[in-house]
């Protein structure tokens, strides 16, 4: 098994967490500032 390889695959999961980790996060993050809107007043 090469080295390469596997540092080839685990960038490769590394960002496609990114691409959708930080899509969710700011969602996450808008629709509690929203519902604490909501719920204060």
């Amino acid at each position: 098994m090469s080295t390469s390889g596997t540092t080839d695959y685990r960038a490769r999961i590394a960002i496609s967490w990114l691409v959708v980790g930080i899509p969710l996060g700011y969602g996450l993050y808008n629709a509690v500032k929203a519902a604490l809107q909501l719920f204060t007043g």
